[in-house]
């Protein structure tokens, strides 16, 4: 008797899996923010990679929801070989997200950017600038003095809604290729 065959659906997550595979982002992140622990079955990169992924599959869904998400995928062709959908629970990818922070995501943007720039050979010499504005629901703490990195505040808004709190995110790219090379959220938008 032959050996039985299966088949998983890769829809176009065989396209991003290879994109981040080509410009190796799971490895560039993983240079700049090392394992926390021997034990973790998924490091930091893959898990970034995962939640690509994931967020091109299945938006707006719980991390909790991600390693469903993944039960009927080839993980070992979209990720790493040796990595099970339970590896990818929600423990793992808040401890990834708490390592992009402590990092800090704009720097670790700017560099993912740059060396993506360097392999296509690109040396960008105008670029363009662009923010908006991201409408927020729910009560946050940056009225109560805590300590915030991002300030939810009332302000100037895209959306002409200035009654409600918002947050801004800034972009610059190359201006030939559409490349971003640097993003960062803000506390309000200047007028």
């Amino acid at each position: 008797m032959g050996e039985g065959y299966s088949s998983k659906t890769l829809d176009h997550l065989g396209l991003l899996s290879r994109v981040c595979r080509e410009f190796d982002i799971a490895g560039q992140i993983d240079k700049l923010i090392p394992p926390q622990s021997q034990e973790q079955h998924v490091t930091t990169g893959q898990a970034v990679v995962a939640m690509l992924l994931n967020g091109l599959g299945f938006v707006n869904q719980r991390l909790y929801l991600v390693s469903k998400f993944f039960e009927d995928k080839p993980l070992d062709r979209l990720l790493t070989p040796g990595i099970a959908a339970s590896h990818l629970n929600d423990d793992r990818l808040g401890r990834a997200l708490d390592a992009l922070y402590a990092h800090g995501v704009s720097t670790l943007f700017a560099s993912i950017a740059s060396q993506t720039m360097q392999q296509l050979g690109k040396q960008p010499k105008d670029a363009h600038l662009d923010s908006t504005t991201f409408l927020v629901h729910g009560s946050y703490n940056s009225d109560k003095g805590a300590e915030t990195v991002l300030h939810l505040t009332h302000g100037h808004s895209k959306d002409h809604r200035p009654d409600l709190p918002q947050v801004a995110l800034q972009l610059i790219r190359d201006h030939y290729s559409g490349i971003p090379l640097h993003m960062e959220a803000l506390n309000e938008l200047q007028q």
